[in-house]
């Protein structure tokens, strides 16, 4: 599991928030996914054990510490199942759409190729405020 330690980061966590609601904390979607990060009620249930409008009412570090775990995980399970290291475009997936994450419906994969680029800039200015 050390292979996967570092895989999520804040960075994947903005470039979530952008493409999955804009960064709004109060978004609900089509099919009454909440939070910045669209997290159903199925996904608060069973992988953060806690109900979604629980789960909406947290701190946005705790808020974000838990997503990045369940996202985290999710990784570490491509990895072992897989034996790679996943691509930016399948570290989205994982989040949108695990079960399609080796085949992306073509919307998807346009959302993950989104995410994929905002995970460069970012990663890129990040790296320019340090210079």
């Amino acid at each position: 599991m050390s292979l996967t330690l570092s895989i999520v980061t804040a960075i994947h966590l903005v470039a979530l928030s952008q493409i999955e609601s804009g960064d709004n904390p109060r978004a609900i979607g089509k099919n009454g996914e909440r939070t910045q990060y669209q997290i159903s009620r199925t996904t608060a249930k069973h992988e953060f054990k806690i109900p979604l409008l629980q789960l909406c009412k947290l701190p946005k570090a705790e808020l974000d510490l838990r997503v990045k775990a369940v996202w985290q995980e999710r990784v570490g399970h491509f990895i072992k199942t897989n034996k790679i290291q996943p691509t930016p475009q399948q570290i989205y997936l994982l989040w949108n759409c695990p079960a399609d994450v080796l085949k992306p419906s073509q919307v998807e994969s346009e959302r993950a190729q989104r995410f994929a680029n905002l995970v460069k800039k970012f990663t890129q200015q990040k790296a320019l405020d340090r210079v």
